[in-house]
């Protein structure tokens, strides 16, 4: 893209347009609606199509930026009577935020993350399927119970398969995700690819990032 156009891309509108429309409900903000359409008439919103990436357009970024609105988004929250989408009404400017988030499962999947997985589903971006279960369920399974962040380091293993090139970091990444009880312990927003980390046993977990994708599991049906 040249000159003075822009792309609010798939994966941020989510995020853009949930703050408006929230902000649009809890404070009764006048010219909330008017923003929204301008944000999808001035920009240039990305369709799917444009946003497919290559093999080597690979980079964890905190996903829970996208993830966590669709939450409040599509589900709700227990200060609001109903999810904050209920709260747009226009077919044409629902649909970029259902987009967004199938868009944004489809990068996430191989990170076989529960929470991601369990959000995206109960969101409407798609059914649950057997694979995307049991991968989920296996992860909460291997989540140690020892939550001091120890230090760990992947690098001595032979049977692990790297990526070409570094993450934004610039630290070495490997090709699949470990089980949790085989790569240093972290929040789901952490680089689950990340060949070695930790903090040397001088932190320990609270635990919610078990917590919050077994709840919502149980919730749903989908953790027994």
């Amino acid at each position: 893209m040249g000159g003075s156009e822009y792309c609010i891309k798939l994966g941020d509108a989510t995020k853009v347009l949930s703050d408006l429309l929230l902000l649009k409900h809890a404070q009764d903000f006048y010219g909330a609606d008017a923003t929204v359409s301008s944000l999808h008439t001035k920009s240039n919103l990305c369709q799917e199509s444009d946003l497919q990436l290559s093999p080597d357009d690979f980079s964890v970024i905190d996903t829970q930026g996208t993830m966590a609105p669709a939450r409040v988004m599509f589900l709700g929250t227990p200060p609001l009577p109903l999810p904050v989408l209920h709260y747009e009404k226009d077919p044409v400017r629902r649909q970029p935020y259902l987009d967004s988030l199938r868009f944004t499962w489809a990068q996430v999947r191989p990170d076989r993350n529960p929470l991601w997985n369990y959000i995206s589903a109960a969101s409407g971006a798609g059914r649950l399927t057997a694979d995307a279960r049991e991968e989920s369920l296996l992860t909460l399974r291997r989540i140690p119970l020892d939550l001091v962040e120890w230090t760990v380091d992947n690098g001595h293993r032979q049977d692990l398969k790297l990526r070409t090139g570094k993450d934004r970091f610039g630290e070495q990444e490997i090709l699949e995700v470990l089980d949790p009880d085989e790569r240093p312990v972290q929040k789901w927003n952490a680089n689950p690819y990340r060949l070695a980390g930790g903090g040397g046993g001088q932190r320990e977990d609270d635990g919610t990032f078990f917590l919050l994708p077994y709840r919502m599991g149980r919730y749903h049906g989908w953790v027994r």
